[in-house]
């Protein structure tokens, strides 16, 4: 009987050499990449070390309230609440301050009157708890230590966040990237050799909380969009954002980007048109803005008031107006309190109004006599500086009268604006308004005693005492409206950023008085700011020849960014351009905050150093920024022109070294 020959095509077995190859090859360039994630790392734990050394004790930004709030966790029963002090913590805080030079160049504290408060900064415990709970836990450990032994261990507590943040930019560069991407490591590092972020992340500051979270999130929804939801994912997502919002509001951005995270996910998993998500998110946010928006506030008047937002819109159209059909109002608290608007000069040259007299007015008076009111303008000698208010309280009663009165510009004023203060000099029985038409502001000195004749109802200029004026507020007598965000949700917002949304948004609108202000004043600071600023921002480089390379580096990033964003680049990977995007919408989301933060820049100064605020997205910026960078060069050169960049990063923190030593060793 014939032998039967098996008809069976032959297959590969799994130790085939035509499928193990492949397979050894990538678990080969797995294997070299977490090598050299792991390299990475211990530079990033050399140059954290040094950094956290580096800087005498307390001397990083807001560090001694900052050490506070978690000593007060560690020592104390629950979470403290605003206002809670612990006076020898305090007395012995402040004495180790001045043993380290901190008051060098402020007035030193009293340590031994009691009555005196001791002063060692602005208080934080009106920030969430959840790093400053991280800080305390080793701090229970070592009550017996000094303070400044502690804040080393605190310190210590900060830098493990960083090395975390480094570990979560090499997971990032993972998600984005094919095994053995020179991105994997290269991000990571660059990250780590960053001085001004190094300089952040070894001090004890809840923003070192807020950028590791943050980072952590973006992973998360990285690692979605491109593998798609699951629970796992889902619970990364959202428990990353929840830390988030309860770590600092800088990274509370996390929670509304989770929804887009999945949603994005979703979609693309679906295979579904992009257009129609971008459409449905504007047709959604079209169908909000009535929600969150009313109209009715006077354009150019800011609600002065960021504590108690007004319910009513500042604008009220009455017959008794002297002027046109409008006229301001102003409710102040029936529970107490005062309520104000506020007009800033803009288009004006305040050099030429330096020492002259100008002379303020108003048509004023009240639906109740019950209203104590004052007139008077602010004045900053420079905007980062708090304002000066020079006032006069005026008379009110409920026919409308004209006040007026004269001052002398002082000569170091850099900003000027016109205010009115309302409060109530007795609870009254029901809402009370202020009605302000026809306000002036004029350069001369004009008659009290006499009104003004203005040429029509917008009361820009007219003829006053016989003399000819130009008023230089905008709006003055109310005839122009714009929105205002609605008060419950002034509110809510405020309790939580702890400035007013209402003044920012009336700043946004402010077209005249933002534009020029907006990258000297606004985006220049925080993007210098990532290079040249440590400590507490006093502390520079001296040659601005690294601002230069930083601003023509993140010029040719941003072109390069576009080039591939827009190209072909994009594509080679399933859902890569959809992530790509979400981090961009993020990374413009945080950068926007920051940007925007110092607004309304009204009576109190903005915060420098600002660069700390866009760290929440710090792997996006880099990732733009090295990502783009390559991009402009041939696929050959990208990985010498990425260690052109890492070779000028190592030779700008022997200089940022090199300036921070010296100038501490220098101190008195």
């Amino acid at each position: 009987m014939a032998r039967q020959t098996s008809l069976r095509t032959p297959t590969l077995s799994a130790a085939s050499p035509a499928v193990a190859l492949p397979s050894l090859r990538l678990r080969g360039r797995a294997a070299s990449d977490g090598l050299r994630l792991l390299l990475v790392l211990i530079i990033a734990l050399c140059q954290g070390a040094l950094y956290l050394a580096l800087l005498p004790p307390w001397q990083h930004y807001d560090e001694p309230t900052h050490f506070e709030y978690a000593w007060l966790i560690a020592n104390h029963a629950g979470l403290p609440q605003p206002g809670a002090q612990d006076r020898a913590m305090r007395r012995d805080l402040a004495a180790s301050m001045l043993e380290h030079h901190f008051y060098w160049n402020l007035a030193q504290p009293t340590l031994l009157d009691d009555a005196t408060p001791i002063d060692v900064g602005v208080t934080e415990l009106n920030h969430p708890p959840i790093y400053y709970m991280l800080e305390s836990a080793p701090l229970r450990l070592v009550r017996h230590q000094d303070l400044v032994s502690q804040l080393y261990i605190a310190r210590a507590v900060s830098l493990l966040l960083f090395l975390l943040t480094i570990g979560v930019a090499g997971g990032l560069a993972r998600e984005l990237t094919p095994p053995g991407h020179d991105l994997r490591w290269a991000l990571p590092l660059i990250l780590a050799l960053l001085p001004t972020f190094v300089d952040l992340m070894t001090a004890v500051n809840n923003d070192v909380g807020a950028v590791a979270i943050a980072s952590v999130f973006l992973w998360g929804a990285a690692r979605t969009i491109r593998r798609g939801l699951s629970w796992p994912r889902a619970l990364w997502l959202f428990g990353s954002a929840l830390i988030a919002v309860y770590t600092k509001n800088t990274a509370a951005v996390a929670l509304p980007l989770a929804l887009l995270a999945c949603l994005v996910a979703f979609w693309g998993r679906r295979g579904w048109l992009w257009r129609w998500l971008v459409g449905g998110i504007l047709a959604s946010a079209l169908l909000v803005l009535p929600l969150a928006f009313a109209w009715g506030d006077a354009a150019y008047w800011y609600r002065g008031n960021a504590a108690i937002s007004q319910a009513e819109p500042t604008r009220v159209e009455t017959p008794d107006a002297p002027l046109g059909r409008y006229a301001l109002s102003i409710a102040p608290p029936i529970t107490g309190g005062m309520q104000s608007l506020v007009s800033p000069l803009a288009d004006v040259d305040l050099h030429s109004l330096a020492g002259q007299k100008v002379t303020i007015g108003a048509w004023v008076w009240a639906d109740q006599p019950v209203l104590a009111a004052s007139l008077g303008v602010g004045y900053k000698p420079q905007l980062s500086q708090p304002a000066t208010l020079l006032a006069h309280p005026i008379a009110v009663s409920e026919v409308p009268a004209f006040v007026a009165w004269t001052l002398t510009v002082p000569e170091q004023a850099q900003y000027l604006d016109y205010q009115i203060h309302v409060h109530t000099s007795q609870p009254p029985d029901r809402a009370v308004h202020l009605l302000l038409d026809g306000a002036i502001l004029a350069v001369g000195e004009f008659p009290a005693n006499q009104a003004p004749r203005f040429d029509d109802a917008n009361a820009t200029s007219g003829t006053w005492g016989g003399q000819a004026f130009t008023n230089l507020l905008r709006n003055p007598s109310a005839e122009r409206g714009w929105p205002h965000l609605r008060a419950t949700l002034d509110q809510l917002l405020v309790r939580y950023i702890h400035r007013s949304p209402s003044q920012t948004i009336a700043a946004l609108l402010d077209g005249p008085r933002l534009a020029p202000l907006f990258i000297r004043t606004l985006l220049q600071p925080a993007a210098d700011g990532m290079v040249q600023s440590f400590a507490w921002g006093h502390v520079r480089l001296s040659n601005s020849v690294w601002l230069l390379l930083s601003q023509a580096l993140a010029f040719l990033a941003l072109v390069g960014g576009i080039r591939w964003l827009w190209g072909r680049g994009a594509t080679s990977q399933a859902m890569l351009r959809p992530t790509i995007v979400f981090l961009l919408i993020a990374g413009l989301m945080v950068w926007a905050n920051t940007v925007l933060r110092p607004l309304p820049l009204l009576g109190e100064p903005y915060v420098i150093p600002s660069a700390r605020y866009t760290f929440p997205a710090i792997t996006v910026t880099l990732l733009v920024l090295l990502g783009g960078w390559r991009a402009l060069w041939p696929k050959r050169w990208h990985t010498s022109v990425t260690f052109a960049l890492i070779g000028g990063l190592i030779l700008l923190n022997a200089v940022s070294i090199q300036t921070i030593f010296t100038f501490y060793q220098a101190l008195p």
